[in-house]
This record gives C-alpha cells, sequence and structure tokens, in this order.
C-alpha cells in the first residue's frame, strides 16, 4: 500500500519500522444476498492509531454521525486505509475506533455521495456480529443523519 495513495496523512515511518505497530493485512470476500446478489471483492487494508500520524492537518475531519461516537477512554483511533474502497473505487482513507474491552471495531468512510458506518464485534476468532449504516453525504460541516441503507448479519471465516 502506498501512503501517497492518502494526500495529507503524514505516518511516522520510523516509530512504525521500529515498533511493527501496523501490520498490513488483505481482505476477500464473496457474498450473496437474499435476493441472490453475488458481491466479491479483495483489497489491502492497514490500521493506523493516530499515535503514527506525523500530522493530519491537511485531512479535513468529518462530523461523525451519531452512531459512530465514542466516549470509551481505552478506545484506540486512527485512520483506516485502504487500496480500494468499498462503496466506490479507489484508494480511501476513514477513520477507525477500536474498543478493546468490548472487542469492537468501528470505521467510518467519507465518500463522494456517502458515508459508511461499519461496525464490527468480535465474538471469536471465527465470529463477527457486523451492522452496516450509510448515510447520504450531508453538506459541509454538518454531521450525517440521512439514512439510505441499513445492513447486518453473523460472519463466519471459513
Amino acid at each position: 500500500m502506498q501512503a501517497g495513495n492518502f494526500s495529507g496523512i503524514k505516518l511516522d515511518l520510523a516509530a512504525l519500522e521500529q515498533e511493527n505497530a501496523c501490520p498490513g493485512f488483505a481482505i476477500a470476500f464473496d457474498t450473496q444476498s437474499e435476493t441472490g446478489e453475488q458481491v466479491s471483492m479483495k483489497l489491502n487494508a492497514l490500521f493506523v492509531p493516530d499515535r503514527y500520524v506525523d500530522r493530519a492537518a491537511e485531512f479535513e475531519p468529518q462530523p461523525q454521525p451519531a452512531a459512530a461516537e465514542v466516549a470509551d477512554a481505552d478506545a484506540i483511533a486512527g485512520f483506516y486505509l485502504r487500496d480500494e474502497g468499498y462503496s466506490e473505487s479507489g484508494a480511501i482513507a476513514g477513520r477507525f475506533t477500536y474498543q478493546p474491552i468490548r472487542q469492537t471495531l468501528e470505521m467510518t468512510t467519507y465518500y463522494q455521495r456517502s458515508v459508511a458506518v461499519d461496525q464490527m464485534r468480535l465474538v471469536s476468532p471465527d465470529l463477527r456480529l457486523r451492522t452496516i449504516v450509510t448515510y447520504q453525504r450531508p453538506p459541509a460541516g454538518s454531521p450525517p443523519s440521512v439514512i439510505t441503507l441499513i445492513g447486518f448479519g453473523v460472519e463466519k471465516k471459513s
């Protein structure tokens, strides 16, 4: 994954390499909806906690939807970098929070036309509960509030 694809985010590469803090991973999935629609995707991703970001001044923070607000003091927050977006093609940066006590990972991504809030509760090493709330992208500076899609399910690793 190339850092150049995520303009405005400058990583502290020395700290990342020294601590081997953010190993990347690949995701591949094949899904079929209850209506028979099939979707397959492969992408590379990286979760980078804020403590490894030199500066993100050029990365304009977006207002969070109420569903994405996290008050847990132990939560880890940072950038979620992908070489491919789920809703729109191309590299994209989102924000993530991880709550260790609840084993809950939440990712918020602002796309051109929508905002996706994807939450995963890691129930066991091979089982997770997942909800996805997609909002219409609001005007700049406004929090998302118009829901266009809600998805949920149980995902088992195979």
